[in-house]
């Protein structure tokens, strides 16, 4: 799908240009012209609004802020949410809402310990459906240990454990990762001391692993690699330079450690705290670790560091155009370079958020930055990013307009009202659309997480905060300021030119009277066509049987956008010859025969390359085994193995581009 996107913003009859560091004066023909390039670029990757959630929270009237949330592999959404603020009573509340917007559940967690502040810090999910939640719970302000929680995909409680150590002591966990297996990993820092554990999925301890790299060591983040190994980034205390970043890459399965490393960017004389935030692990074991610096309260920035398998440190580079600059989210693209969002703080100015690329060798690529000025100042504040499947990068966050720029003292008051912005980008970094989401001039909205599904369809979590009203007392003559409590919202978008398209199964051959199993992929819903000879029409794999030679076409449905493919079913008379052992059709032969365990060798002499289907039928002509070669030539083997079936007879059919030989078995 094409469309012609504006790249520019309207605000009564003022029209700024997204992404422009300044708008300087210019002739007005200049003008005109620069918003007619703008206004006829084409973008691809037009996304709609499928659907917007109602504003949502627990029944118990508190305030809700999404700390995460995860799409499964099923198209539902899970949300983990703090619910109630610190000064009061706080719980972790997890939703799950299924992809055509419905609320499958929502569960407020209590521990029931008594304590008032519970809050959430990590939310994983598996191939199950499963939740893992981390919750850090709180006495006086101080904490007092950590729990962990797995919620069943029907939303029930099926565990949840005190962390502690091994001898006994509290588990201080700040990181969580869990396998699609359901494997979980945590890593805490009691004591000084790195700790990290496997639990098994029913919570029990597997092994558990006590690191003491230096002084006052903490975990930020624990990753599990595409090689299955662990990797834990955090930081320590190395003495006068200050604080050390760290990572440690360990075995998965018995959690010996494979390598410690520490880094240390010490660019000036200065004391600096480094660390590690975030771990992005590559596909080739390499892994980059984004490492925060910090010099003194208004000298800070982002540090991205490449490390190979073996924990050598490849490179490291600076990432921030000023020396005030933070880390907010990063991403891998499938070419193994890093997306970055931050924030430059500008101390004493407005901050600026910017979202750029770094390369496999720590070139910086494209970087862009948000802040619009001119007659009025248009903010443009994204929190989260997450790349799709086909490398496109989604933002989200708020936009605001204010009458001037903001000072880091003087608040500046809206001109509109904070609203949930969107923004999608291609790996290149050309802006492809956005869209701003707005509830009503008497809320403000603002974009908390973003996700893309397996079919690229983008998520959106949001909060919504109503402006605080003067509202009249129905019993008194009075009049009191106040203002609901905040709620989240769920949106999705949808894309016909990003959705994957269905596909259906290599073309069959099959004896007359036999069966075969058709197959489809890639969507949601699926209807076949012709119905006649179909177990079932509306399944990704129904089996048919046809009488006649067939093309069956199957319509998939995704994210409400319908797609077709086809699948060709040969049909051919087979006549059996009837083998014994010892046949003396050398070009079929099956042995033993008959077979007392129901396994036998299946062999053919090919003279020319050919693909080559070996079907096995029963008596009754249902296949019970199937398989496809391409490009066969020269003797071919196949052990088959009935064991699992019936005694009795069975028809063995290999069909070539020559013709097709049919040979019968006995299982005895």
């Amino acid at each position: 799908m094409k469309k012609t996107l504006p790249s520019f913003f309207t605000a009564g009859n003022a029209a700024f240009p997204f992404a422009a560091h300044h708008v300087a004066s210019a002739k007005p023909v200049r003008i005109i012209l620069f918003l007619f390039l703008l206004s006829t670029t084409t973008a691809y990757a037009q996304y709609d609004l499928q659907w917007a959630s109602p504003s949502f929270s627990a029944a118990n009237g508190l305030s809700e802020s999404a700390t995460d949330s995860k799409v499964d592999k099923d198209g539902n959404v899970i949300i983990l949410s703090q619910n109630g603020i610190f000064n009061n009573a706080m719980r972790a509340t997890l939703f799950k809402f299924n992809s055509k917007g419905e609320k499958v559940w929502s569960l407020v967690y209590d521990s029931k310990t008594g304590l008032p502040h519970e809050r959430p810090v990590k939310l994983k999910v598996d191939a199950a459906g499963n939740s893992y939640i981390l919750i850090n719970l709180y006495r006086e302000y101080q904490s007092d240990h950590t729990r962990l929680v797995k919620v069943s995909a029907a939303g029930n409680v099926v565990w949840s454990k005190e962390l502690k150590e091994q001898n006994g002591h509290v588990l201080e966990a700040t990181a969580l990762e869990v396998s699609q297996d359901g494997e979980i990993y945590i890593a805490g820092n009691p004591n000084g001391a790195i700790v990290i554990q496997k639990l098994a999925p029913d919570g029990s301890v597997s092994w558990e692993t006590v690191k003491t790299v230096l002084s006052d060591c903490r975990v930020t983040d624990i990753a599990l690699d595409a090689r299955h190994h662990i990797l834990v980034a955090g930081s320590g205390f190395a003495g006068m330079q200050g604080y050390n970043s760290l990572l440690l890459k360990l075995e998965a399965a018995s959690g010996n450690e494979i390598y410690t490393q520490q880094f240390h960017h010490n660019a000036s004389n200065q004391v600096t705290d480094e660390e590690a935030r975030r771990i992005v692990p590559a596909s080739d074991g390499t892994a980059y670790v984004i490492t925060s610096t910090r010099a003194d309260p208004y000298t800070f920035n982002i540090i991205l560091l490449k490390y190979d398998a073996d924990g050598n440190l490849n490179w490291s580079t600076m990432i921030g155009a000023t020396d005030e600059s933070e880390y907010f989210d990063a991403a891998l693209l499938s070419n193994n370079n890093v997306v970055i969002l931050g924030r430059e703080t500008k101390y004493r100015t407005t901050p600026d958020y910017f979202l750029t690329t770094i390369d496999t060798e720590g070139q910086q690529g494209w970087y862009k930055t948000y802040n619009i000025y001119g007659d009025m100042f248009r903010e443009i504040a994204p929190q989260k990013l997450d790349v799709s499947s086909t490398d496109k990068i989604a933002v989200t966050g708020h936009t605001a307009y204010y009458q001037s720029v903001p000072t880091w003292f003087i608040p500046s008051p809206y001109v509109e009202q904070p609203e949930i912005i969107t923004i999608l980008y291609d790996k290149e970094g050309q802006e492809l659309w956005q869209k701003r989401h707005k509830l009503s001039d008497n809320t403000q909205a603002f974009g908390q997480d973003i996700a893309f599904d397996s079919h690229n369809a983008l998520y959106i979590i949001g909060k919504k905060n109503d402006i605080p009203q003067t509202r009249t007392s129905q019993t008194a003559n009075t009049q009191e300021v106040q203002a609901d409590a905040a709620e989240l919202l769920l949106l999705k978008y949808t894309s016909c030119s990003e959705t994957p398209v269905v596909k259906a199964g290599e073309g069959k051959t099959i004896c007359k009277g036999a069966s075969v199993q058709l197959s489809a992929s890639g969507a949601e819903t699926y209807e076949w066509s012709p119905a006649a000879g179909l177990s079932a029409t509306n399944i990704a794999n129904p089996v048919a049987s046809p009488v006649a030679t067939t093309t069956y076409t199957v319509t998939g449905t995704v994210n409400g956008y319908t797609t077709s493919a086809t699948q060709t079913i040969t049909v051919t008379n087979c006549t059996p010859t009837g083998l014994n052992r010892g046949n003396k059709n050398k070009a079929l032969t099956v042995h033993p025969n008959p077979s007392q365990t129901g396994k036998f060798l299946v062999e053919m002499s090919l003279k020319s390359l050919s693909d080559l289907s070996v079907q096995v039928t029963d008596a009754r002509g249902q296949t019970v085994f199937t398989a496809n070669y391409q490009q066969v030539k020269g003797k071919f083997e196949k052990k088959i193995d009935l064991s699992a079936s019936p005694k009795g007879i069975y028809f063995v059919t290999i069909i070539t581009d020559a013709g097709t030989s049919t040979g019968k078995v006995v299982i005895k």
